[in-house]
């Protein structure tokens, strides 16, 4: 999430973890204070989880939130392992210490529950090619209004047309369906007419 942190793939020495570790906190510490000043913070999007709703790049604007007021649909800034990547919160658990469960907008399945500590403040905004784009909607309204500004299909008729779709393949299926009783009726009455004839033989 950091342009400072190296969060490659690579493995890394004892030295290199520690540095690591230190970048790590001191990013969290530094951003913990300005957020728990009421500042905002904005910080450059460097993983995919979050696409199509925010892309590689968007810079996120994050405010500061009491993660006891955050429900499922909210865009958090948060600590993962080693990274800071931006997620939706899917589920609110707040017995015992407080956790949620999170997830990427393209990911299938949530991700491990992550500690209420973990969680820095939420998105309310990205920057995309010098465009302000509000985060503070449903994810299809969100959809819509990214597709919209930057050369995509609506969410909304995208939806139409796959009802569309849906209600041209089941008439095709049902004349299929009409077109097999027919021609069944056919064969029995074929059938029926070859066994009265060789019966009356």
């Amino acid at each position: 999430m950091s342009d400072d942190l190296n969060v490659g793939m690579d493995p890394m020495s004892d030295k290199e973890r520690l540095s690591q570790d230190l970048k790590i906190v001191n990013a969290m510490a530094k951003w913990k204070q300005k957020l728990a000043r009421g500042e905002h913070i904005k910080v450059k999007i460097v993983d995919k989880g979050m696409m199509p709703t925010i892309n590689m790049g968007d810079i996120a604007e994050v405010v500061p939130v009491q993660t006891s007021t955050l429900k499922a649909g909210a865009l958090v800034f948060m600590r993962q392992n080693e990274n800071f990547v931006v997620r939706r919160i899917v589920e609110a658990i707040y017995s015992g210490r407080g956790e949620f469960r999170v997830k990427g907008d393209n990911q299938v399945d949530p991700e491990p529950n992550v500690p209420a500590g973990n969680i820095l403040g939420k998105v309310v905004t990205i920057e995309r090619d010098g465009q302000r784009i509000e985060m503070e909607k449903s994810f299809a309204t969100t959809l819509n209004q990214l597709n919209k500004k930057f050369g995509g299909s609506d969410i909304g008729k995208a939806n139409r047309d796959l009802e569309k779709g849906k209600a041209m393949a089941a008439s095709f299926m049902q004349k299929i369906l009409d077109w097999i009783d027919f021609v069944k009726c056919k064969v029995e009455d074929f059938v029926d007419n070859m066994i009265n004839k060789f019966s009356k033989k």
